[in-house]
């Protein structure tokens, strides 16, 4: 698959700050969006960083990973695809899904935050051939999860996760 300048840097700008060298793989869907991850972490213990590439908007969605990055990776796309057409997603919003595979996993939606929570050295923004762009962190909420955020807020949601300590990479958490 041959990258733009622009998803280039994008993929060269996350890799530096997660120190990795490791390839970038990517797909693109039937819409034009595409996505792509790259593995962080040691070799004993890989992770992949799941990303989107935006199209018009300014948004990144992205996700740490030790799940399926085929499926993963087609799912960051969804959301940067309702992104791109539907309603813009940013800090606090979450998204249901219906993607098989993370059903089947206990997942039930998704949370939109700050990169800071994974990883405290990735910055809200990039700046990426003149565009300013957004990053958001995608979290999988669990139906318990999903329904401490529509109970009792984002921030109640936050304080859950820390008090429960919430591994937010470990795909079958839930």
């Amino acid at each position: 698959m041959q990258f733009s300048k622009f998803e280039s840097s994008l993929y060269f700008q996350l890799a530096k700050i997660m120190e990795s060298e490791c390839s970038l793989r990517a797909s693109e869907y039937e819409t034009g969006i595409r996505a792509g991850y790259f593995v962080v972490g040691s070799d004993d213990d890989p992770i992949n960083l799941v990303f989107s590439f935006p199209l018009k908007n300014d948004d990144c969605y992205f996700t740490f990973t030790d799940g399926d990055v085929s499926e993963i990776t087609k799912e960051i796309a969804s959301i940067q695809e309702f992104n791109e057409t539907n309603a813009h997603l940013c800090d606090g919003h979450t998204v249901p899904t219906k993607n098989k595979y993370f059903n089947d996993s206990g997942w039930v939606s998704h949370l939109i935050t700050i990169p800071a929570i994974a990883y405290e050295d990735l910055p809200n923004t990039l700046e990426i051939d003149g565009r300013t762009i957004r990053l958001h962190l995608v979290i999988p909420l669990s139906a318990n999860e999903y329904n401490v955020k529509l109970k009792n807020g984002y921030d109640e949601l936050l304080d859950y996760f820390e008090e429960n300590q919430r591994d937010i990479v470990c795909f079958n958490y839930a």
